[in-house]
């Protein structure tokens, strides 16, 4: 993404006004601490929650914290980083949209359980049949 200007990063995923996805919630106070929070969800089912408020990692230097939510509404935390055991914090708007651009490129796994399914059943079939899966 070397040479991107913000502003293009900011059509990209237009925070603002959520074009390109769909978004739960607009720009809105948590509830907690004078901030507020925004909730995105992509084509594979991911959801970002992007924070920031007194209490979010980062929010006091007016950075952005975002948790990950898969299609079954889990928060996950490795999807992206092996070793990530927390929300992302301190995250500047670049970090923000670098992020939304990785989690926007994570495989739908609503299609992989059902492929997974398929190819399950097409083995048990077989197997009854009397072929060797």
């Amino acid at each position: 993404m070397m040479g991107i200007s913000d502003r293009t990063l900011h059509n990209r995923y237009d925070i603002v006004s959520g074009r390109g996805g769909r978004v739960n919630d607009g720009w809105k106070p948590p509830h907690i601490n004078n901030g507020f929070r925004r909730s995105y969800v992509f084509k594979n089912g991911y959801e970002v929650s992007i924070v920031w408020h007194d209490g979010s990692y980062g929010g006091s230097a007016c950075l952005f914290e975002v948790a990950i939510i898969d299609p079954y509404g889990a928060f996950v935390y490795d999807v992206i980083e092996k070793d990530q055991c927390d929300v992302y914090g301190w995250l500047d708007f670049y970090g923000v949209v670098v992020l939304m651009g990785k989690v926007e490129a994570l495989p739908d796994p609503r299609k992989l359980s059902q492929t997974y399914a398929s190819d399950t059943e097409a083995q048990l079939r077989e197997l009854l049949e009397g072929g060797e899966a």
